[in-house]
């Protein structure tokens, strides 16, 4: 029995293989087309680079019409541990293939940020449901403005979701999410 099941799962994928193919379109981009009972399926060039199962680093909140950048900034490290201060101003994209379902842990130099996020590739749109848990703020500034944008006091939103969306650019390295029409982004380095 489980040499048929790997013969015809041989079989299926070099049938797959025969009838994709790719080609350029009229800009030079790579398109895919794929045939299926005899249709032709054209299926959009896939991104050099996706969000899924990766960690940022906040590096800088930027303003674009000042053109000015900033650090973010640090709590006194008086009683905090290196690993806690390594953690402050990430966030991890996971993506659970079990489940098929996408979630976000964030930290601030104080709540946790927790939520759901999905992916426009085409539009340039992160959408994120973002929660903090309800620990107590440490008085940072930055810390709060970080929080205060991922939770949408300053981004897009949808009453009905509770998603709020974020033009963003995104490359192997960098990460770009604007907010405040587009005024101002947030500069995360990519940790994996």
């Amino acid at each position: 029995m489980y040499k048929l099941k790997t013969i015809l799962s041989l079989c299926a994928i070099t049938v797959f293989g025969f009838f994709a193919s790719s080609c350029l379109d009229e800009n030079g981009d790579i398109t895919y087309k794929i045939r299926v009972n005899a249709k032709d399926f054209l299926v959009e060039k896939p991104p050099p680079f996706k969000i899924d199962s990766t960690k940022w680093k906040l590096v800088a909140f930027v303003d674009v019409e000042n053109g000015t950048s900033k650090s973010p900034e640090y709590p006194d490290t008086a009683g905090w541990k290196p690993a806690n201060i390594a953690r402050l101003y990430t966030l991890a994209f996971n993506w659970d293939t079990t489940h098929r379902k996408t979630d976000l842990i964030g930290q601030s130099a104080a709540p946790m940020l927790f939520g759901y996020y999905s992916v426009d590739y085409n539009a340039n749109i992160l959408s994120m449901f973002i929660y903090s848990n309800l620990g107590p703020y440490i008085p940072i500034k930055d810390s709060e403005l970080y929080v205060d944008v991922l939770t949408g006091k300053y981004s897009y939103s949808n009453p009905d979701t509770q998603y709020n969306y974020f033009p963003f650019e995104l490359s192997k390295d960098t990460l770009q999410l604007y907010y405040d029409d587009n005024k101002k982004y947030l500069l995360f380095e990519r940790r994996y």
